[in-house]
């Protein structure tokens, strides 16, 4: 009886253990198994962001037909080492006319894509640029939050040099 009763636990165990489906992702559908996980939302510290600025010929720049280009690297929480790119087109008196618009690309290849949303003043740190996430790709793919920076930016010298706080949900 010992025996007939061991048995049985085994084939309903063997049973029981088959019915459960399992999720396997199928690499070669491109879904992200990880689309379902959670967002979580963390703090981001740009520790160091600087570069040249340079006045470029683009012609999606109807009004002028130039853009400035701020190219820099730097290094943040979440991206490690980075690179950043940020755009904005000049009218024809060379004022900035918006959107300014920014890639962060992390030592991986992942981006972080970016636009300003406004400024403020600050009396100890000066200006601050305010930036939302807009989206990203790779692990950032869906991000949204936002960055605020400040430091130097030497329109003279056509160099930049700043930090930044923010969030970003990812």
């Amino acid at each position: 009886m010992k025996k007939a009763s061991t048995a049985l636990f085994v084939i309903l165990l063997f049973v029981f253990s088959c019915t459960k489906e399992s999720v396997i992702p199928d690499s070669d559908s491109g879904d992200n198994f990880l689309k379902g996980a959670k967002l979580v939302t963390k703090t981001l510290k740009i520790h160091e962001s600087s570069g040249t600025m340079a006045v470029v010929a683009n012609a999606e720049c109807t009004e002028s037909g130039f853009q400035i280009l701020l190219d820099g690297t730097g290094h943040a929480t979440h991206l490690g080492a980075f690179k950043v790119q940020n755009t904005y087109c000049l009218d024809a008196n060379f004022n900035p006319i918006h959107p300014i618009r920014g890639i962060l690309t992390a030592a991986n290849g992942d981006h972080i894509f970016t636009m300003v949303i406004g400024y403020s003043i600050d009396e100890d740190l000066g200006l601050i640029y305010h930036y939302a996430i807009l989206e990203g790709d790779g692990r950032f793919e869906g991000a949204t939050g936002h960055i605020d920076m400040w430091g130097l930016i030497d329109e003279v010298n056509m160099i930049f040099d700043l930090q930044g706080l923010g969030e970003i949900t990812y």
